[in-house]
């Protein structure tokens, strides 16, 4: 003879149901904590290639002649700005081939030619190391707020206010 439950296997379904609504908001957190940490490095590695390009082609006092985004898009190599550059540059770009910098992982607009703002001067050692040389396009992270780089290289995510007061900071 068999004996029908019903109500276990409801149980059972209410506890799964539980146990998903529990851990789904985690798991969309570490996702997007995933984005930020990615789009963390990807500036920290426009910043060391900025270094690069001192060393290599600005005989260590020169930065790139540029502003904006502009840097960034300089150091791979796509400034197009062939009367600021020695003759091979464009072939020794200190970050050549490596456009998927340009790109926050969390952007949903990959359109646009980089997803990082860059600094409103043309850089120069005399800078004070706390100045703001690159954030986040504001779309970048939906709203809750963006990495920004410093010229000393540290990185850090800022939200809202803050972040909103560090554009300011940047084009």
């Amino acid at each position: 003879m068999k004996i029908s439950r019903p109500g276990f296997y409801a149980i059972c379904i209410l506890v799964i149901a539980g146990l998903v609504a529990l851990l789904l908001p985690a798991f969309f957190a570490a996702h997007e904590s995933h984005g930020n940490s990615h789009c963390s490095y990807y500036l920290s590695r426009l910043y060391k290639g900025l270094h690069v390009y001192v060393a290599r082609f600005g005989n260590n006092q020169y930065y790139p002649p540029h502003r904006g985004e502009m840097v960034w898009l300089c150091l791979v190599g796509q400034c197009g700005d062939t009367q600021q550059h020695p003759p091979d540059y464009f072939q020794n770009a200190p970050l050549r081939g490596l456009n998927e910098l340009l790109i926050c992982p969390d952007s949903k607009n990959h359109s646009r030619p980089t997803d990082y703002r860059g600094p409103r001067q043309i850089l120069s050692d005399d800078l004070p190391s706390d100045l703001l040389i690159g954030a986040d396009k504001p779309a970048n992270h939906r709203g809750a707020g963006g990495n920004i780089l410093r010229f000393d290289g540290s990185v850090s995510f800022r939200t809202d206010e803050d972040y909103e007061a560090a554009l300011k900071q940047v084009e």
